[in-house]
């Protein structure tokens, strides 16, 4: 597995060495996470805090707030690449050298519990659903948050990685978030990138870098109260375009930032117990038809297994 480069923290880094937040939460534009409310917290698994305790708590009580909806998207961990304008105009393609290690975890046997549970099986048929970039017409993408552009974990990995994203969090705050890691059951977790040149001849076809995220839950219904709250979280942004033939899909543009200059938009959506997830970077007006085109050609490689063989 390629796995793109650190900056010294611990934490995955862009192909520049700058700090990726491992969450992957949307922002807004004074990058700050949007606060989550009660009936998330409450789908999340958690209990719901009374007003007068959260306003006790003031900062704390939103920030832990803030890391729960980041834990409920199924963008929770890698949200895509860097979105800069080095990263949309083609200066960026180095994946970098394998550099994120993952603990071993042993069955008391001494049998790898990769191993135990034939997972690697399963994620190769998870990743075999992602778009190739052969079929695509898009070309490879930038680095996706120290992964590389093409990455695959199993359900422990991504269940480490979810943890390590909230391992700043005070003590008590992380352990209830990891006990609800825990009872997710993630079965394995896929990610790659892509790059959209656009067209010189129509200036609505601008350039745009879409990174993917497929994330196998063990149960339906895990996956789909997930998909729930991380869609009510979502559409608090705004809107964007709808994506034919899955109602189920939401697509939200994100805050302008770096004085407009670029695009930025998060698209979430569940089929059956593969929860989805998309991170778009592109020049100002971003090409939004063209990326829910390409964002339901994904989807419907889910929804027919057989387009994916």
């Amino acid at each position: 597995m390629n796995r793109g480069h650190e900056n010294g923290t611990g934490m995955p880094a862009d192909a520049t060495g700058r700090h990726v937040e491992a969450d992957g939460a949307p922002r807004g534009a004074d990058g700050a996470q949007p606060e989550v409310r009660g009936d998330l917290a409450d789908t999340a698994g958690g209990p719901a805090e009374t007003p007068g305790r959260a306003r006790g708590r003031g900062g704390s009580r939103r920030r832990t707030a803030g890391v729960v909806g980041t834990v409920l998207l199924a963008v929770a961990v890698v949200a895509g690449a860097g979105c800069t304008a080095v990263t949309v105009l083609h200066a960026d393609r180095d994946p970098g050298k394998p550099v994120w290690k993952f603990p071993k975890v042993g069955g008391s046997d001494g049998t790898d519990d990769e191993v135990r549970s034939g997972s690697t099986d399963g994620v190769s048929a998870l990743r075999a659903m992602l778009v190739p970039y052969q079929k695509s017409g898009y070309s490879q993408g930038p680095d996706i948050a120290g992964f590389g552009s093409d990455a695959q974990l199993t359900g422990r990995e991504a269940t480490a990685l979810r943890k390590q994203s909230i391992r700043d969090l005070p003590p008590q705050a992380r352990r209830k978030l990891d006990d609800l890691i825990d009872h997710q059951h993630i079965k394995g977790m896929v990610m790659r990138s892509y790059e959209h040149e656009g067209s010189i001849s129509s200036p609505f076809d601008k350039p745009f870098t879409i990174g993917f995220q497929l994330v196998e839950m063990e149960n339906r219904g895990a996956a789909e109260k997930l998909a729930t709250a991380g869609a009510g979280l979502l559409k608090s942004f705004g809107e964007g375009p709808e994506i034919p033939g899955h109602e189920n899909a939401v697509c939200v543009l994100e805050p302008t930032r770096d004085s407009g200059k670029l695009d930025r938009m998060l698209c979430s959506a569940r089929v059956g117990d593969v929860l989805f997830s998309a991170r778009v970077c592109g020049v100002h007006r971003l090409a939004a038809h063209t990326v829910a085109l390409f964002v339901g050609e994904q989807l419907d490689r889910i929804k027919d297994p057989g387009k994916a063989v």
